[in-house]
């Protein structure tokens, strides 16, 4: 097995990383749209996402370690108690924190789980039998984009709602359309380094559409339209914006200078998911 070299990978394998960026995003959203805070749907969110995403990984596991190449795979039977700890830790978080929080909330949060758990199990019925969400043909990256605009903006929306708070609505749809363009244009270079591997599990995602040079254009435009987007939105302070654009910049010099290389490392693009929480701190403390 190979050795971790660094607690990055730590973070990358027990799927901490991406728990902490999808709280990271309600904190943001929250920042964004001016709501009080509320602990317990960032806590919700980020024990869903754990528990989703080990879930989701343990699905997809060979039964002997030998018969997998990946890194992650050879982690997870080497560190399977620490996994299992900590979904143990996110199932009670998410306990305690469901039983603080408004029950509209959880019609939001069933659509949400039921499209995560889409994701990797077959609940649609097509001609070679039941396949799940992420076969579909060029869906995959726009379902990832949809759920985390959905959890992101959505829960902390509902949840203050539901116990009468006032939103803008219009500038909760635009912020939440500008979330799914941004989780969009970061998503892409995961399946563009996945191409290979995505070809051996029958999946059709978008660079296999469109090719991977036109997949890592549309990862430039995405970006761009996105700074567009919010220069042109009036209604952010300009410490909002100022911040929002800094990490644009730096995620498209980071397409430019390290993702879009040949022979990169594989861990490499889990910067995009550390960007996520840069993102939401640049925002905070500005």
């Amino acid at each position: 097995m190979r050795r971790l070299n660094n607690i990055f990978d730590w973070f990358i394998y027990s799927n901490l990383l991406i728990a902490f960026s999808a709280a990271a995003q309600v904190v943001l959203s929250y920042c964004i749209l001016n709501i009080p805070f509320n602990i317990y749907v960032v806590l919700l969110e980020w024990s869903s996402t754990l528990l989703l995403y080990n879930f989701s990984l343990w699905l997809s596991m060979p039964k002997a370690m030998g018969t997998s190449p990946y890194p992650r795979t050879q982690w997870y039977f080497n560190y399977k108690y620490f996994n299992l700890s900590l979904s143990v830790i996110a199932f009670l978080i998410f306990g305690y924190s469901s039983l603080q929080l408004h029950s509209y909330l959880f019609m939001l949060l069933g659509l949400i789980a039921f499209l995560s758990l889409g994701y990797s199990l077959p609940i649609i019925h097509s001609k070679k039998g039941y396949i799940t969400l992420r076969q579909v043909v060029g869906l995959k990256v726009f379902l990832i984009a949809l759920v985390w605009s959905l959890s992101a903006v959505g829960l902390p929306v509902v949840e203050y709602i539901a116990k009468g708070g006032v939103v803008d609505m219009k500038a909760a749809v635009i912020w939440a359309a500008l979330v799914f363009m941004f989780i969009l244009g970061i998503t892409l270079p995961f399946d563009i380094r996945d191409m290979k591997q995505d070809a051996l599990y029958n999946l059709k995602t978008l660079p296999h559409l469109i090719g991977e040079q036109s997949s890592k254009r549309l990862c430039y435009l995405l970006i761009s339209l996105h700074s567009l987007c919010i220069i042109t939105m009036s209604f952010y302070p300009l410490y909002v914006t100022e911040s929002l654009l800094i990490i644009d910049l730096f995620v498209i010099l980071l397409f430019y200078t390290s993702l879009f290389r040949k022979n990169i490392n594989y861990n490499d693009v889990y910067l995009l998911d550390l960007i996520l929480i840069i993102q939401a701190l640049l925002v905070v403390v500005w």
